[in-house]
Protein backbone atom coordinates (compact mmCIF):
# COMPACT_ATOMS: atom_id res chain seq x y z
CA UNK A 1 0.00 0.00 0.00
CA UNK A 2 1.00 3.64 -1.00
CA UNK A 3 0.23 6.26 0.85
CA UNK A 4 -0.27 9.62 -0.94
CA UNK A 5 0.91 13.14 0.00
CA UNK A 6 -1.28 15.68 -1.70
CA UNK A 7 -0.02 17.36 -4.90
CA UNK A 8 1.79 20.39 -5.17
CA UNK A 9 -2.03 21.72 -6.40
CA UNK A 10 -3.45 20.99 -3.10
CA UNK A 11 -0.66 21.92 -1.30
CA UNK A 12 -0.87 25.57 -2.66
CA UNK A 13 -4.20 25.99 -2.24
CA UNK A 14 -3.90 25.12 1.28
CA UNK A 15 -0.83 27.62 1.54
CA UNK A 16 -3.05 30.40 -0.24
CA UNK A 17 -5.92 29.84 1.97
CA UNK A 18 -4.00 30.04 5.03
CA UNK A 19 -2.60 33.51 3.53
CA UNK A 20 -5.89 34.64 2.65
CA UNK A 21 -6.99 34.42 6.14
CA UNK A 22 -3.82 36.57 7.11
CA UNK A 23 -1.77 33.89 8.13
CA UNK A 24 0.93 31.44 7.06
CA UNK A 25 0.57 27.89 6.44
CA UNK A 26 2.59 26.18 9.02
CA UNK A 27 4.36 22.63 8.63
CA UNK A 28 4.87 20.62 11.72
CA UNK A 29 7.56 18.07 13.23
CA UNK A 30 4.67 15.60 12.85
CA UNK A 31 4.33 16.09 9.62
CA UNK A 32 7.89 15.22 8.29
CA UNK A 33 7.92 12.43 10.87
CA UNK A 34 4.49 10.88 8.99
CA UNK A 35 6.49 11.79 5.36
CA UNK A 36 9.75 10.71 6.52
CA UNK A 37 8.12 7.16 8.34
CA UNK A 38 6.47 6.61 4.74
CA UNK A 39 9.80 7.21 2.83
CA UNK A 40 11.27 4.86 5.38
CA UNK A 41 8.32 2.20 5.19
CA UNK A 42 8.25 2.55 1.56
CA UNK A 43 4.39 3.99 1.61
CA UNK A 44 5.56 7.18 -0.03
CA UNK A 45 7.73 6.97 -3.16
CA UNK A 46 11.31 8.80 -2.60
CA UNK A 47 9.68 11.17 -6.23
CA UNK A 48 6.39 11.98 -4.11
CA UNK A 49 8.47 13.07 -1.11
CA UNK A 50 11.08 14.91 -2.96
CA UNK A 51 8.39 17.13 -4.59
CA UNK A 52 6.49 17.41 -1.54
CA UNK A 53 9.77 18.74 0.31
CA UNK A 54 10.93 21.11 -2.76
CA UNK A 55 7.30 22.90 -1.96
CA UNK A 56 8.09 23.83 1.15
CA UNK A 57 11.84 24.45 1.17
CA UNK A 58 11.06 27.28 -1.56
CA UNK A 59 8.07 28.76 -0.02
CA UNK A 60 7.76 32.18 1.63
CA UNK A 61 3.95 31.56 2.75
CA UNK A 62 5.23 28.96 4.92
CA UNK A 63 6.38 28.66 8.37
CA UNK A 64 8.26 25.90 9.78
CA UNK A 65 7.52 24.57 13.48
CA UNK A 66 11.26 24.54 13.87
CA UNK A 67 14.34 26.02 12.00
CA UNK A 68 15.69 22.49 11.78
CA UNK A 69 13.00 21.42 9.74
CA UNK A 70 14.70 22.93 7.21
CA UNK A 71 17.47 21.00 7.22
CA UNK A 72 15.19 18.08 6.58
CA UNK A 73 13.71 19.45 3.85
CA UNK A 74 17.17 20.63 2.20
CA UNK A 75 17.84 16.94 2.05
CA UNK A 76 14.82 15.35 0.91
CA UNK A 77 14.63 17.71 -1.64
CA UNK A 78 17.98 17.53 -3.30
CA UNK A 79 18.71 14.07 -3.60
CA UNK A 80 21.04 15.01 -6.42
CA UNK A 81 22.76 16.46 -4.15
CA UNK A 82 22.69 14.59 -1.00
CA UNK A 83 22.12 11.14 -2.36
CA UNK A 84 18.96 9.19 -2.16
CA UNK A 85 18.26 8.44 1.57
CA UNK A 86 18.96 5.20 3.03
CA UNK A 87 16.56 3.61 5.45
CA UNK A 88 19.36 4.30 8.35
CA UNK A 89 19.46 8.15 7.05
CA UNK A 90 15.79 8.36 7.44
CA UNK A 91 16.33 7.06 10.89
CA UNK A 92 18.52 9.64 11.94
CA UNK A 93 16.68 11.97 10.51
CA UNK A 94 13.51 10.37 12.73
CA UNK A 95 15.95 10.65 15.72
CA UNK A 96 16.72 14.41 15.11
CA UNK A 97 13.19 15.50 14.81
CA UNK A 98 11.94 13.38 17.83
CA UNK A 99 14.10 15.73 19.71
CA UNK A 100 12.37 18.79 18.67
Amino acid sequence: MVDMLPDVESLELKVEQAKLAGKLYVLTRLHVVGVLRGLRDGRISLDAATQWAEFFDVNEDVELEFEDISKVLFELSSPEINGIPSGERINELLSRMDQL
